[in-house]
């Protein structure tokens, strides 16, 4: 049983990637996670993962280990039919301190759980509770650079309107102003835009 969803382990497996992003080399590789990330997000068919991921792999091997591990990453961002849980730090013990902050920002805290959801019905209620919605949805959407990073200037905002609209959770606000690398799947945006 996966304690993270295979929609969060494919957007960490495209979050790694991007992170060594100028360490792949090929378009078919890039390629490869790009569709990983559109079908996550329903742009994508399970026969554009088949096609990127059988681009992607027959192009020639990266002989460097950190490139091998890189094209295997796009590989499992392309792939319809492997287990995403072989991403898990577990498995992959190396890289784990370079990817333990991505690991945070899409699973959270495994030692810290909250239960804070957005309101369901707030979107509708409070203009600014639709302003915060919608900045998260601005911020999920508009990525700065190709290591797929959120803007933090637009969490920070999320997590101000997030606070005037009534939010006291200190994980939820913490998190959004936080420095370093936000990306797609970040626990506290997938519940404010209510992805699974």
């Amino acid at each position: 049983m996966n304690l993270i969803s295979d929609r969060k382990l494919r957007l960490l497996a495209c979050a790694i990637a991007r992170n060594g992003w100028n360490e792949l080399y090929d378009r078919a590789h890039r390629r490869a996670v790009e569709i990983g990330e559109d079908y996550v997000e329903g742009l994508a068919t399970t026969l554009d993962l088949r096609a990127a991921y059988n681009d992607a792999t027959a192009k020639k091997i990266d002989p460097t280990t950190r490139g091998r591990m890189l094209m295997y990453i796009a590989f499992i961002c392309a792939s319809a039919d492997v287990d995403l849980s072989v991403l898990l730090p577990l498995r992959m013990p190396f890289y784990y301190n370079e990817w333990s902050h991505l690991i945070r920002d899409i699973a959270g805290n495994p030692f810290r759980k909250t239960n804070w959801n957005m309101p369901a019905d707030s979107v509708v209620r409070s203009d600014l509770s639709g302003l915060a919605y919608g900045m998260a949805r601005e911020a999920y959407e508009l990525r700065k650079g190709d290591n797929g990073a959120l803007d933090n200037e637009r969490l920070l905002v999320v997590a101000d309107l997030l606070e005037d609209i009534g939010c006291e959770d200190v994980d939820v606000l913490k998190h959004l102003r936080s420095p370093g690398i936000h990306v797609r799947g970040c626990w506290v945006l997938d519940r404010i835009l209510r992805k699974v």
